[in-house]
């Protein structure tokens, strides 16, 4: 398998990572506010701490990943959210649990700049929207898995351990990503046909669109729209799923 495609492959595990360790407060949620006391306000307060703190991360993951470089930025992006998943496990009421989903929320906004960002450098144009398709599998994939597999790690073990498992095998998967992912300039064991073909292909890099230049283009709009419409309801089911006493 060329080596590009095993990189897609690494983003698309992360990115079902990225997913699971997101959406496992919202499967033990019923067994941590029966036992610390958390009402619906509070659960409240401590969702949309995530969901403010990832919208504040993906103003400020952009830059930081241009700034730090795709290898470096995702590194301590996974690093930060991994452990902010496996502190879950110390819980132990309200303000706890929010601490921790708005680290997490801040770590988690960065997956999808820095995954588009690897795929953009390491694919030519051609092959973008099939590498993007990949590593995007990882988020239906981890949102399917999460509820079986947590209420399996919770009846075997506990409910901390559903963050603690997620949360290692994010770092684990941070040391694999130090080791493997370089760019394809300086990639040690990249064939050079495959080295020649990404870089006489790779199309140069748009730079210094503001605000009021995206707001100019259709296609900023057509998603605009279509995650308005779509995150909103599913936000609302989930909270609400886990809010209905069970």
């Amino acid at each position: 398998m060329a080596t590009r495609w095993r990189i897609a492959i690494l983003l698309a595990v992360i990115t079902t990572i990225n997913y699971i360790d997101r959406s496992v407060f919202g499967v033990v949620a019923p067994v941590v506010r029966d036992q610390f006391g958390i009402n619906d306000a509070d659960y409240g307060l401590i969702t949309s701490g995530f969901l403010l703190a990832y919208g504040v991360g993906q103003l400020i993951s952009g830059p930081l990943i241009d700034r730090l470089g795709t290898k470096r930025a995702f590194e301590l992006a996974v690093v930060f959210w991994s452990a902010a998943t496996v502190l879950h496990a110390l819980g132990r009421g309200v303000w706890s649990f929010f601490t921790m989903r708005v680290v997490l929320g801040l770590a988690e906004a960065a997956n999808f700049p820095a995954a588009s960002k690897a795929v953009a450098q390491w694919f030519p144009a051609n092959e973008r929207a099939t590498a993007v398709a990949i590593f995007m599998l990882g988020a239906g994939l981890g949102a399917i898995i999460t509820p079986p597999l947590t209420v399996w790690i919770m009846q075997t073990l506990s409910w901390q351990w559903a963050f603690i498992i997620p949360g290692s095998l994010g770092l684990i998967w941070a040391v694999l990503w130090r080791r493997w992912y370089h760019l394809p300039e300086s990639h040690p064991t990249l064939d050079e046909a495959e080295r020649t073909l990404i870089l006489a292909q790779r199309s140069e890099q748009q730079s210094g669109v503001g605000w009021t230049q995206l707001l100019g283009y259709r296609q900023f709009w057509g998603i605009l729209v279509a995650r308005i419409v779509s995150d909103f309801p599913f936000l609302f089911l989930f909270v609400l799923v886990a809010t209905v006493p069970h």
